[in-house]
């Protein structure tokens, strides 16, 4: 039978563990700090998912949407989008949920809808504005008319 061999105790060996563990914490902190900044905790309590409601349950799912609170930063093609009677509920997929609750966008918060094109392919960008000032812009596919509610006759 071999024996399993030991790790060296040496100093520098140990160094390395502390800095990587310093390191790691640190960093670890940012990147939460970071998310929160980025609007989408302040958006989370303004428009919760509704008691009772589970995302999960419904069917119609776009996977790798866009959106954004402010330019240049965004989630670029890491959104699952699903689409309810009342509105979307839009999630990061994992692993980029981390921190990241439902949102729930209802219909009555759809703002602007523009059609855009970008290197021969056309999408549709939904802005939803929220009552305290929070604007959210999500990428859709180039006819969201399967998912979006017909234009009302105020619009």
């Amino acid at each position: 039978m071999s024996a399993i061999p030991a790790i060296p105790a040496t100093p520098a060996y140990f160094f390395w563990i502390l800095a990587v563990a310093l390191g790691v914490f640190p960093l670890s902190l940012l990147i939460f700090k970071l998310v929160s900044l980025l609007g989408w905790t302040r958006r989370a309590r303004e428009n919760p998912t509704p008691d009772g409601i589970f995302p999960e349950r419904y069917a119609t799912v776009l996977s790798f949407q866009s959106g954004w609170f402010f330019k240049p930063v965004g989630y670029n093609n890491c959104l699952r989008v699903r689409v309810a009677e009342d509105g979307l509920f839009v999630r990061p997929f994992p692993p980029f949920d981390f921190s990241h609750p439902w949102i729930f966008l209802p219909w009555t918060l759809l703002a602007n809808v523009k059609k855009k094109s970008a290197f021969g392919i056309s999408y549709t960008i939904a802005e939803f504005r929220s009552q305290q000032g929070t604007h959210f812009h999500l990428t859709l596919p180039e006819n969201p008319s399967a998912i979006l509610p017909p234009p009302t006759e105020n619009a």
